[in-house]
């Protein structure tokens, strides 16, 4: 459990992989981490 609203389980894994599963409010705002990773890299100005 995360606070009392948010419950995160583990549903196993393969090699290097977790699966997980996460319940939460709708109003909870849940992004993965490479999807943040990216949206950091397209804001990156591009140096020549």
């Amino acid at each position: 459990m995360v606070g009392k609203d948010i419950k995160i389980t583990f549903l196993g894994g393969v090699k290097n992989q977790a699966h997980i599963m996460i319940d939460a409010p709708k109003e909870v705002n849940i992004a993965r981490g490479r999807a943040i990773e990216k949206r950091a890299r397209e804001k990156e100005p591009f140096i020549l």
